[in-house]
């Protein structure tokens, strides 16, 4: 079975997925209560995106989290930095099954830091099965949720939560989920929109993957 990585069709350019390193997750515990800079900086970050700023971190409060409050650096999610795609699929049959094929995919975006840590997974996952002698894809579940998180997250309303074709040859499941991150004795950060999209084609047991940030 291929999987391919696609752009969705919904706007926001994503960076390129990281090649061969994988960031640490952040690990430092800040001091129990934000200097008033750090909290500053967080309530500029949120006037800039309802100002819809095309820079929402400026270059001097970014430097400042870096140089004078690395600890906060590591936990503050980095406005301006794409999220980025990492695949992992685990599969519960192997194609030759004398009952049916029920494969497991689990496909996931990575939020960083302004350090470059990472604070937070957002995850979409499908699982189904297509019994042998038919084409019929037959959802089994599917489903977002959080990993390895760092602070508090808010999840938001549903901007999409769509399924067509249950127990057809062609099979979709999209997601969009705000999110954003809530660091202990901070402002919550800004909202955040993964998208995510599997099509699977039950003629070739084929699956595209489409998302945006």
């Amino acid at each position: 079975m291929s999987v391919k990585r696609a752009l969705a069709t919904m706007a926001v350019a994503v960076a390129a997925m990281a090649a061969l390193t994988t960031p640490a997750t952040a690990t430092t515990s800040p001091s129990s209560k934000a200097p008033k800079e750090v909290v500053d900086i967080v309530n500029r970050i949120n006037g800039n995106q309802a100002n819809r700023a095309a820079k929402l971190l400026s270059d001097a409060d970014r430097e400042t989290l870096l140089k004078k409050y690395p600890e906060w650096a590591d936990r503050i999610m980095d406005p301006d930095r794409a999220g980025e795609v990492t695949e992992s699929e685990q599969s519960s049959g192997d194609g030759v099954s004398t009952m049916a094929y029920c494969p497991g995919f689990d496909r996931y975006i990575n939020y960083y830091g302004v350090s470059g840590a990472k604070v937070v997974e957002w995850h979409h996952s499908l699982t189904y099965c297509i019994p042998d002698g038919t084409t019929k894809v037959q959802r089994t579940g599917r489903r977002t949720y959080l990993n390895n998180a760092v602070d508090n997250w808010e999840r938001g309303t549903y901007r999409t939560n769509d399924e067509v074709g249950n127990n057809t040859t062609w099979y979709s499941s999209a997601f969009q989920e705000p999110i954003r991150q809530c660091v202990y004795t901070l402002p919550c950060g800004v909202w955040q929109y993964p998208y995510s999209k599997f099509v699977v084609n039950g003629s070739t047991r084929n699956v595209d993957y489409y998302y945006s940030v």
